[in-house]
This record gives structure tokens, C-alpha cells and sequence, in this order.
């Protein structure tokens, strides 16, 4: 291998890991008992302008955001059932049942919204 074609590889190799962990991001609050929390913009990110987001009472949601794709999960402290959705599939669908007055295990999935 020619030794420049091996540095190339080796820079784009990086820069792609570099990409990669700026762009991955840990599950975060949207809602807390229906008040919005922040979400912010980051150029980097699928949000690009920040925004609060509007909460039902009883509602607790969190939200993925991997650069490429936005996800959310929630569900109602009221209800039995928790429900995901991501801009990747476009639409909202039940994650998951769990007995009134616990709380499920929140973790969206950048393809579906439900883990």
C-alpha cells in the first residue's frame, strides 16, 4: 500500500470516529410530570433550532436525538401504556404496558421510538 493512501485512510478512518461520537447522543428529558424541558440546537444535531416542548399533565417523555435521526418515548403517570415515535418511520405506536401508577423503563430507538 502506497504510504500516503495508508494516512489518507488513516485521517478519514478518525475523522469518521470523530463524527460518529459527536453525532451519538445519550436519551434526555423532554417532559417531567407535564412540564417541557428544553431541548436545545446544536449544528450537529437532527434539532437545529431549540424549543420547549408543549406536555400534557402527568406526561414524562424523553428524547434521542443521534444527529440523523430525532426520537421520542412517553407515556402518561395516569395511564398503562408508553408510546415512541422517530423521524425515521413518521408515526407513533405503543412501546409498551405496565401497571397503573408505575413507570416504565423509558429508551427510544432512533428507528422506531420504542426500544
Amino acid at each position: 500500500m502506497n504510504p500516503n493512501s495508508k494516512k489518507a485512510l488513516e485521517a478519514i478512518l478518525v475523522g469518521g470516529v470523530l463524527v460518529v461520537s459527536l453525532n451519538a447522543s445519550a436519551q434526555t428529558g423532554a417532559c417531567t410530570g407535564g412540564t417541557g424541558v428544553g431541548i436545545p440546537s446544536d449544528p450537529t444535531a437532527f434539532v437545529k433550532t431549540s424549543f420547549v416542548p408543549k406536555c400534557s399533565a402527568n406526561v414524562n417523555a424523553v428524547y434521542l436525538d443521534s444527529g440523523a435521526a430525532f426520537s421520542v418515548a412517553g407515556y402518561s403517570a395516569k395511564g398503562n401504556q408508553s408510546y415512541g415515535g422517530s423521524s425515521e418511520g413518521g408515526s407513533v405506536s405503543m412501546c409498551t404496558t405496565f401497571g397503573v401508577g408505575a413507570a416504565p423503563t423509558l429508551s427510544p430507538s432512533t428507528t422506531s421510538g420504542c426500544s
